[in-house]
């Protein structure tokens, strides 16, 4: 999984890899609006090598910047790895974890954890 895409992270965990001052290894990716939820859902994950620090490209296929010259996750022993990558089974296989995880990020507190990552700059100060 970590060769071929990120491993999303709860919102809460996508803060605490902000506060361990890995923000600028995140991407901003987001989930394609359904019926559940009629529009697109932002989310901060980890990046896609050459991706850190913007936008996820529109199909987010790529080796996680996170994931060592050994293949393993550097996150994993500091208990930040997302809930993703620790819940998908060995063959990667996601299932509807995918998407019950962005739509952890459908509510104010997501949606402020992008703002402010998104809004990274000095006229704003991340409010």
């Amino acid at each position: 999984m970590c060769r071929e895409r990120p491993c999303w992270p709860s919102p809460q965990e996508a803060q605490k890899l902000i506060d361990s001052g890995y923000s600028n290894r995140l991407m901003y990716d987001y989930w394609v609006g359904d019926g559940r939820t009629g529009s697109d859902i932002g989310i901060i994950s980890p990046a896609i090598v050459g991706y850190e620090g913007k936008a996820a490209p529109s199909w987010p296929m790529g080796r996680c910047t996170f994931l060592t010259k050994d293949d393993l996750c550097e996150l994993h022993d500091k208990g930040l790895k997302p809930i993703e990558g620790r819940v998908a089974d060995h063959t990667g296989q996601l299932s509807g974890l995918h998407g019950e995880v962005a739509f952890l990020w459908n509510n104010g507190y997501g949606e402020g954890i992008v703002k402010k990552w998104k809004c990274r700059c000095t006229h704003c100060k991340g409010e």
